[in-house]
């Protein structure tokens, strides 16, 4: 249908899993952001909440005239598969609702038309400013040049030679000064383009809450988000403030979990295992460590 559209990540084709299928396949990471393009539009048309039924990977693979790429998505952990308590088959894409479902795709419109909001009610505000201090500018050169006439004007007769200097002083006021221009308002702050969304919502959130955020916080924050993002991931930083947002949190917490090399296709049952033995990591971390939590950032700064 003309008009439907869906999200997809600028930097998609720098992901790992892109880069595994790539080499498996033989091709370059824009052929499989291509592929990955089609089946995922084919997706949208056809479920509302991420899942396919009646549909095997060889089906999938078929419809969408891409027979082997179904089973790397599989095995890359972007798409599930199995049989239902039916006997039927069926397919489903994680992180549906964060990227592919009618609430995500309200709200990353939402997002975008907030910010484009902001940066017309920054520029119309900059034009104010810039055309304030304009006019500033030209009623102070006007009011000193009249001072001046003035001055000139009561400026009384030089004395004769001889007399002394204080008596040949002329009379008259100093010049004002100019008052000091308008400094124009702080640029909105430039969070990396994968989490800017999200981002965005934490700071409406803190508005919300009346804990705004200081020009130095801002840049602070944006510190802060880089940093997490080299230490955590995209996925842990986006999780991590989505639930921040959520349970009403002033600040932010990450939970990382171990995963297998992008380069080792991971089995259902190994990836299940592996999260069983994760969740009893954590549940003795959270035993044996002491009051507060780490990875706590993100509170504004007062």
């Amino acid at each position: 249908m003309a008009g439907d559209w869906i999200p997809m990540r600028l930097d998609l084709y720098e992901d790992p899993a892109v880069t595994y299928m790539a080499e498996r396949i033989g091709q370059r990471e824009e052929v499989i952001v291509g592929y990955l393009h089609r089946i995922w539009a084919w997706a949208s048309r056809q479920s509302q909440d991420g899942c396919v039924k009646h549909v095997t990977l060889t089906s999938l693979g078929r419809v969408t005239s891409l027979p082997d790429f179904p089973q790397l998505m599989a095995d890359a952990g972007w798409l599930e598969h199995g049989v239902d308590t039916d006997g039927k088959p069926y397919i489903s894409f994680p992180n549906w609702d964060r990227w592919l479902g009618e609430s995500a795709k309200k709200r990353i419109s939402a997002s975008r038309r907030k910010q484009k909001e902001r940066v017309t009610e920054m520029s119309q505000k900059v034009v104010t400013n810039v055309t304030e201090v304009c006019d500033k500018s030209v009623t102070t050169v006007e009011e000193s040049t009249e001072e001046k006439s003035k001055k000139k004007e009561e400026e009384p007769p030089l004395s004769p030679k001889g007399e002394s200097s204080e008596e040949q002083t002329a009379v008259g006021e100093p010049p004002k000064e100019p008052p000091p221009a308008d400094v124009p308002p702080e640029p909105p702050p430039q969070f990396p383009e994968c989490v800017r969304d999200i981002c965005e919502e934490w700071l409406e959130y803190k508005r919300q809450r009346n804990h705004k955020y200081k020009p130095m916080g801002l840049k602070k924050l944006v510190t802060q988000v880089e940093k997490a993002l080299a230490k955590y991931g995209q996925e842990v930083v986006r999780d991590g403030i989505e639930k921040a947002i959520a349970n009403n949190y002033q600040g932010w917490t990450f939970c990382v979990t171990k995963q297998q090399p992008a380069s080792k296709p991971v089995t259902f049952g190994q990836q299940r295992q592996q999260n069983t033995l994760d969740l009893l990591e954590r549940l003795k971390a959270q035993e044996a460590a002491p009051a507060g939590v780490a990875g706590f950032i993100g509170e504004a700064s007062k």
